[in-house]
């Protein structure tokens, strides 16, 4: 999956490991070619548990990081 980062993000905070590995990612790199933009690649390692997706509401009440 290939996820626009914005501006002066830090991925380490913003998709830190243990959240990701519940929904079976895993962060493969940050792309930065240019100061102002970049991607963060993550990378499917596991199927998602079948608890996911969750109901609408259910995210904003409870997220997963």
């Amino acid at each position: 999956m290939v996820i626009s980062e914005p501006p002066d993000s830090d991925p380490a905070v913003r998709w830190p490991e243990q959240g990701l590995r519940q929904v079976g990612l895993d962060p493969v790199t940050t792309l930065r070619p240019l100061v102002r933009f970049g991607y963060q690649i993550l990378r499917k390692v596991e199927p998602i548990d079948a608890r996911y997706p969750r109901r609408v509401g259910i995210p904003v009440r409870r997220p997963i990081f």
